[in-house]
């Protein structure tokens, strides 16, 4: 039997080892019965599916996660309009990452919130000890940054 047939990354979770003998016999079952997108996520999936191998795995985590960010952004869109005047403060990140003293003070003041000079100083200290923090570069291997490149255009 081979072992990579059911582990406990797959949908047969409950019993791995009873899996590990099942899944020969009942991939026609699977075949026949399943969605043929995922019902998270609404990306493609089959019996066949490689759960197992990381790169599968990373693929299909990388299309429901760009699914569910698609149908968040969607449904914030959709519900905008019932945010209040003067409760939503909009910018962009880089601002924020440039200017972070000053973005902060904006957002305070845009949101009428009495507590800045309580804030004030906490947050120019936390800001003065992250000063040197540098992100490290997100590198992807180039099949994923296609497959995510891909995905952000049907967004």
């Amino acid at each position: 039997c081979d072992p990579t047939l059911a582990t406990a990354r797959n949908s047969l979770t409950t019993a791995p080892q009873v899996a590990l003998l099942l899944k020969p016999w009942i991939r026609w079952a699977l075949q026949a019965w399943m969605t043929r997108q995922r019902p998270i996520g609404a990306v493609p999936w089959s019996p066949d599916d490689p759960q197992e191998d990381e790169l599968g795995l990373a693929r299909l985590s990388l299309d429901i996660n760009m699914a569910a960010h698609r149908q968040l952004l969607e449904a914030f869109e959709a519900s905008r309009h019932r945010i209040p005047a003067g409760q939503l403060v909009e910018l962009p990140y880089q601002e924020l990452i440039r200017h972070p003293f000053a973005v902060l003070k904006r957002i305070y003041d845009e949101l009428g919130l009495s507590s800045w000079p309580v804030a004030q100083a906490p947050l120019s200290a936390r800001i003065a000890q992250a000063r040197s923090y540098n992100a490290d570069p997100v590198t992807l291997p180039l099949a994923a940054e296609q497959r995510l490149n891909d995905l952000m255009e049907e967004a």
